[in-house]
């Protein structure tokens, strides 16, 4: 099976990758346009994403200091609310980003919400997904299980 356009569009779904340095990104779509192999790969997406939800919380996390840039809160209730699920993911060792541009189906840009703390990420970092699809650093649903992930955890501890 795969996502449909219409799921995509109406879903804030979840997916993931690893980066050029072997760190572990978590992508919250906010009803954006998935790459191809997850699209095609609903199943085994939700499967992954269900095995990464029963990973141990095990980091203290750090939020991306300038967050405000790309999200307005009314409140600092409003904000711990949003940074609930994005604070989950970095705690489980994950980069953890959201949509920039919501209502914006095909546009790829997303900005870094959470992530571990201690890890080397430039502040204010703008991540391109589609410069990622490239250069092949899409995990691939087929061959990787939260075990893999799990080893990939051990070098920031």
């Amino acid at each position: 099976m795969a996502y449909s356009i219409q799921e995509q569009h109406s879903r804030d779904l979840d997916w993931y990758f690893i980066d050029g340095n072997k760190k572990p990104i978590h992508v919250a779509t906010g009803g954006g346009k998935l790459p191809k192999i997850i699209e095609e790969n609903d199943e085994k997406n939700e499967n992954l994403h269900a095995q990464i939800l029963q990973l141990p919380i095990q980091y203290e996390i750090e939020i991306n200091p300038i967050l405000n840039e790309f999200v307005n809160f009314e409140n600092e209730e409003l904000r711990e609310l949003y940074l609930t699920d994005f604070n989950e993911m970095a705690g489980r060792g994950f980069i953890s980003l959201d949509k920039s541009n919501l209502g914006n189906f095909e546009d790829g840009i997303y900005h870094i919400v959470a992530y571990p703390k201690g890890s080397i990420i430039s502040k204010g970092i703008e991540l391109n997904i589609d410069e990622f699809i490239a250069n092949d650093l899409i995990i691939d649903t087929q061959k990787n299980s939260s075990l893999d992930l799990l080893k990939l955890f051990e070098n920031d501890k």
